[in-house]
């Protein structure tokens, strides 16, 4: 059996509306999310550590004043890429959701032509 268009545009249509949990659309990769802040963490002395990973975590928490100028700079800058970052994973997400619905009925369609065709093939070559 050959697969022409209307074949898979009839499959594409009549796809289940529910898509499998395993299924995942053919998508970018997904963006990771920043390392740690480690090398401000090795210059500073222990004192002036304490609560630097809170501080890079909680984007909302204030830079604590123990931290000298010039490191208080860099670390806004982290939490501006930090913020940058999560919203490119947030759209990342929301994009895989909306893919998943879009592309499931097109893989659905094109895997049931193959086992037609594989069972036309299975069947035309025991009956020669």
């Amino acid at each position: 059996m050959e697969m022409n268009l209307t074949h898979l545009e009839y499959m594409v249509a009549h796809a289940p509306d529910i898509v499998p949990g395993w299924f995942e659309p053919t998508m970018p990769p997904k963006p990771e999310p920043l390392s740690g802040f480690t090398w401000l963490q090795k210059i500073l002395p222990k004192s002036e550590a304490v609560g630097l990973d809170c501080m890079l975590d909680e984007y909302s928490m204030p830079i604590p004043a123990n931290v000298p100028i010039a490191y208080r700079a860099a670390a806004r800058e982290f939490r501006e890429k930090q913020v940058v970052r999560s919203k490119q994973i947030r759209e990342w997400d929301d994009e895989r959701e909306k893919q998943k619905y879009l592309q499931w009925p097109m893989y659905w369609a094109i895997e049931q032509l193959n086992r037609i065709n594989a069972h036309a093939d299975a069947t035309s070559s025991s009956t020669t």
